[in-house]
């Protein structure tokens, strides 16, 4: 073989050579890349959510309610958060195991605590200016589904009935005709209030208890003012904490008088959406001005 060809022989068997190398790396490359290669939209399924409206009740109007949905990975990745106003929604999820936690979210609501934890989630009240907890005027509902998988390329539609995690409690403080015209104003307390609801089992937690503040309105028969109680089962308690009602009246000479009655556990033992508590005020003006309080019914709503 003569020098000219061997030289030929050599160039062409060394680009052979680095050809095969760029392929066996570029596999290897590609391998890996596909390998570490995220979810592509094609790999996602998507779940459809309709909310029935049936078990809450008709005198509370959910048409303008935010619903939050909050999905958490059973493989502990983050939570994902989304709103929508209506009664449906629909999203696409990366395939696996993951909990729901579905409810009406406003800024004047109950707090929700400990959100980014499932396993953890509470629903507590808001404070006031004095330390006192805030009810809220809007009554707390959702829904928890503790599992579902997402396959990828599914469409599927799930119902979801929410639940009340609250009940409403109104009060009517109703005053003689003879001493109507002697009070002006009314606040009010209710201690002895659950300060917390954990959310994936629905137990209230009554180790410790809070005072909630209470506006009340002026009417003809005395006054009347409502509360937002958390609602859920509780254990059994060692000493039964009871609620107590205390109310600060002001009379018109601007004197005020403050009077306490013991309502038991009542609130507690009724398990529907809507009590009322109908309590008598007596003005005792014999010698130092006083007022007496009797809880003479807790019953459910009319």
């Amino acid at each position: 073989m003569s020098n000219k060809i061997w030289k030929k022989y050599r160039k062409v068997s060394l680009h052979a050579l680095i050809v095969i190398v760029c392929i066996v790396c570029g596999s290897t490359l590609f391998a890996g890349c596909k390998q570490n290669k995220p979810h592509t939209s094609s790999h996602y399924g998507y779940v459809s959510y309709i909310v029935r409206w049936d078990s809450i009740s008709p005198r509370h109007d959910t048409t303008k309610n935010l619903l939050r949905f909050c999905f958490y990975p059973a493989d502990n990745g983050p939570m994902i958060q989304t709103d929508t106003d209506s009664a449906f929604l629909r999203i696409a999820l990366a395939p696996g195991k993951y909990r729901l936690l579905m409810y009406n979210y406003g800024k004047d609501n109950f707090q929700l605590r400990n959100r980014r934890e499932f396993e953890n989630m509470e629903v507590a009240f808001q404070e006031d200016e004095n330390g006192y907890s805030k009810t809220a005027s809007v009554p707390v509902y959702g829904a928890v589904i503790h599992e579902f998988e997402v396959k990828p390329h599914q469409d599927a539609t799930t119902t979801i009935t929410p639940t009340f995690f609250t009940k409403k409690v109104y009060f009517k403080i109703d005053i003689p005709k003879e001493h109507h015209a002697q009070i002006r104003d009314c606040r009010g307390i209710l201690s002895g209030v659950s300060p917390l609801l954990s959310i994936p089992n629905r137990t209230v937690k009554r180790d410790s208890t809070t005072i909630l503040s209470l506006p009340f309105e002026k009417n003809k028969s005395g006054f009347v003012g409502e509360a937002v109680v958390l609602d859920g089962a509780h254990r059994e308690e060692k000493e039964k904490v009871p609620h107590k009602l205390t109310l600060h009246f002001t009379l018109h000479n601007g004197q005020t008088i403050t009077s306490t009655v013991d309502m038991g556990s009542h609130l507690l033992n009724i398990k529907r959406q809507d009590i009322q508590a109908n309590i008598k005020a007596f003005v005792n003006s014999v010698s130092e001005a006083q007022i007496n309080l009797i809880c003479e019914s807790v019953g459910i709503h009319p």
